[in-house]
């Protein structure tokens, strides 16, 4: 009986993971989603790969000419988003904010801090 158990408990461990993050919205104001991956979250930039998220997922947005790339990564509890948002790179012209265990960054390279801002307020209050 104990070894049909601890199969069955195996063999769970090896199911996918819950989804942390959900999809990102089409569209953001005037701003359409341009592009959607979900790479490894082992790769993931520093300080974010030193905490081990449990999910990542890369944005970008576009408005004619004009992008805006977003990155969220998910942790199991919220204290770890809490602590990289803690630790992200300040004066990098990035914007993120903290929604439970996922922490958001924005940034770009055509918008100037005004109009960034202006879009992660408006990502802030739909997603995630």
């Amino acid at each position: 009986m104990f070894m049909a158990v601890a199969a069955a408990s195996a063999g769970c461990s090896r199911l996918p993971r819950k989804v942390l993050v959900p999809v990102p919205p089409e569209s953001v104001g005037e701003w359409r989603r341009a592009a959607m991956d979900t790479p490894d979250a082992a790769g993931a930039p520093e300080p974010a790969a030193a905490l081990k998220p449990a999910q990542w997922i890369r944005t970008s947005y576009a408005n004619g000419q004009r992008m805006i790339g977003v990155s969220a990564f998910a942790f199991t509890t919220d204290a770890s988003a809490f602590e990289l948002q803690q630790k992200w790179r300040r004066g990098s012209g990035d914007v993120t904010y903290q929604k439970k265990n996922v922490l958001v960054v924005c940034k770009s390279e055509t918008e100037g801090m005004q109009e960034l801002l202006g879009f992660v307020k408006q990502l802030e209050s739909s997603w995630p």
